[in-house]
């Protein structure tokens, strides 16, 4: 269940890795097995992490 919320964006990963008991690994297998896709990576969260490093 904690995978699915996750995939449909209602959780935050952390949260999904908490009600499932699993560590980051764990729920990325998880979402990868059930949605053939691991963690998702947000567009916004990369252009800030891209900028915070240019500005380093």
């Amino acid at each position: 269940m904690a995978a699915s919320l996750y995939h449909a964006r209602k959780i935050s990963f952390s949260t999904a890795a908490y009600m499932a008991g699993l560590d980051f690994d764990g729920v990325n297998t998880r979402l990868k097995e059930h949605f053939s896709q691991g963690y998702i990576f947000d567009d916004k969260n990369v252009l800030d992490d891209i900028e915070t490093v240019t500005k380093l």
